[in-house]
């Protein structure tokens, strides 16, 4: 190691000194020099004429601190626009999520309603939609459901007018209704213009609009 500080003292920079060592070092295992002390030289200036040594310097410099300021300033400013429209763009997906689990619950109630030629009743878990509701087969045990839906997912309600209850005769239709159409609707905590409303035609065909009466 003292041998090389010895070496490179006589050298302009040390990219030349350790250009050298490394000749030193690898010549005996190649056979043959790596690059000359003097074409380093050259390339050092060519480098040097062009401008490259001053900008890598500058890139070993690191940010100044007024650098660095901008740089948070602007990042916090990219966090308060990005965070807000994320947590609205989440809030959708979840509002139309359950808005599709429970129309696809619905037409599979009617479906198997058809198919089997027996009524279907979709209920509430304990007379609350937002707590869930259940498939089951007209004259079935409460245990022998088709089909069950947990609790709907944290900020979302699901409210209903027309009772806990929707029913699929045989042909398709909404059994014993009195009020058409059935509405089920969907909401966040967002209210009026980002929930979505259910309705049920007396045949069982399914709609979608746009809730105008979320709390």
């Amino acid at each position: 190691m003292l041998m090389g500080k010895n070496l490179c003292a006589s050298y302009a920079n040390q990219s030349q000194c350790v250009i050298f060592l490394a000749n030193e070092l690898f010549q005996p295992l190649i056979g043959r020099t790596i690059i000359s002390v003097g074409q380093s030289v050259e390339i050092f200036d060519t480098f040097d004429r062009i401008g490259l040594t001053s900008i890598m310097r500058r890139m070993n410099n690191g940010f100044t601190l007024i650098e660095l300021l901008i740089t948070l300033v602007i990042a916090t400013i990219l966090v308060t626009i990005a965070v807000p429209n994320f947590s609205g763009l989440m809030q959708n997906n979840r509002l139309v999520a359950q808005t599709n689990s429970l129309i696809t619950d619905l037409n599979y109630a009617r479906s198997e309603a058809i198919k089997r030629g027996a009524s279907i009743s979709v209920t509430a878990e304990d007379r609350e939609w937002t707590n869930g509701w259940t498939i089951t087969l007209q004259g079935a045990a409460d245990t022998d459901f088709l089909r069950r839906s947990s609790a709907v997912q944290k900020g979302l309600s699901i409210a209903s007018d027309t009772g806990d209850t929707i029913e699929f005769s045989a042909s398709g239709n909404i059994a014993g209704i009195d009020v058409a159409p059935l509405e089920l609707t969907i909401c966040d905590s967002r209210g009026n213009g980002y929930g979505r409303i259910i309705s049920i035609e007396a045949t069982g065909r399914l709609a979608i609009t746009k809730a105008t009466d979320c709390a």
